[in-house]
């Protein structure tokens, strides 16, 4: 375990060096005449793939990747929508986001302060992706 804290404390402190070299490297390009709209293109290619992926995600509602899921405000409805029903009742999913971290929707169902009506039920709650093949929008289907 010792090692392992060394490692990672060692990772932890040279990050500066990093910075420092990666600056002086940058800040020699741009002293070159020739080279000084380098930064300009960066920027502004930069800012077009920002924007570009921000309104992919938004259109989409997100992504089917493990990394990313579905956007929040649908993540709310989805745990709005179980907690309608009571907390036994089985839920099954293939949503990748909710398969790997089940936490996350613990939680937003735990934020959540409504309860379910003792009366509701269901026999088998199901959470699918809904919309294109590449988009992540997520449904809560019940029969």
């Amino acid at each position: 375990m010792g090692v392992r804290v060394g490692v990672v404390l060692a990772l932890l402190a040279t990050w500066p060096a990093y910075a420092a070299f990666s600056w002086l490297a940058f800040d020699r390009l741009i002293a070159f005449k020739s080279t000084r709209w380098i930064p300009g293109i960066v920027g502004v290619s930069l800012a077009v793939v920002t924007l570009t992926m921000m309104v992919r995600v938004h259109q989409l509602g997100g992504t089917r990747g493990p990394s990313y899921g579905p956007v929040l405000s649908n993540q709310i409805a989805i745990a709005r929508g179980l907690n309608e029903f009571r907390p036994d009742s089985p839920v099954q999913t293939d949503v990748t986001n909710f398969v790997r971290y089940p936490q996350g929707l613990r939680v937003l169902r735990l934020l959540d302060d409504r309860r379910p009506d003792s009366s509701t039920h269901a026999n088998i709650l199901l959470i699918r992706y809904d919309g294109p093949p590449a988009g992540g929008r997520v449904v809560l289907l019940h029969p």
